[in-house]
């Protein structure tokens, strides 16, 4: 197990690899109005944590606009580009509690719950993703 924890990792820096191979990307977006786009996050659950390995920027639509893979959350704070004008920096996940979430865009900071879900896939393995709406 822990060859494969060591292989997992080293795969997800070098963007090779994803959650459990098909699960990932997951949409985790809900549709805005305009001038407001949406930071979503998602990762596999292993016990009671979560590899966070997957981040995405959307528009108000839900489209993707930018985003990163790997296991990003150990060495935060991360910056992700994107289609908008500056740069949304990525500042805190939860290890113990897996809805909070801290994140920087332009003007606007927020730190606190996010809107959170984990979805089972047909083999098992959990998904854990969650999303958050800011002015874009």
């Amino acid at each position: 197990m822990k060859i494969f924890n060591f292989l997992f990792t080293l795969f997800s820096l070098l963007g090779l690899a994803t959650a459990q191979g098909s699960h990932m990307p997951v949409v985790a977006c809900t549709p805005t109005g305009a001038g407001v786009c949406n930071l979503g996050v998602a990762g596999l659950v292993q016990g009671n944590t979560v590899t966070w390995n997957w981040l995405r920027i959307y528009n108000n639509a839900c489209q993707e606009i930018g985003g990163i893979n790997g296991v990003f959350a150990n060495y935060l704070p991360v910056s992700v580009t994107s289609q908008l004008p500056y740069v949304v920096i990525l500042r805190y996940l939860s290890y113990s509690n897996y809805n909070e979430i801290a994140f920087a865009y332009s003007s606007f900071s927020f730190s606190g719950t996010a809107a959170c879900k984990r979805t089972t896939m047909s083999d098992g393995a959990v998904i854990h993703s969650c999303q958050k709406a800011f002015n874009c």
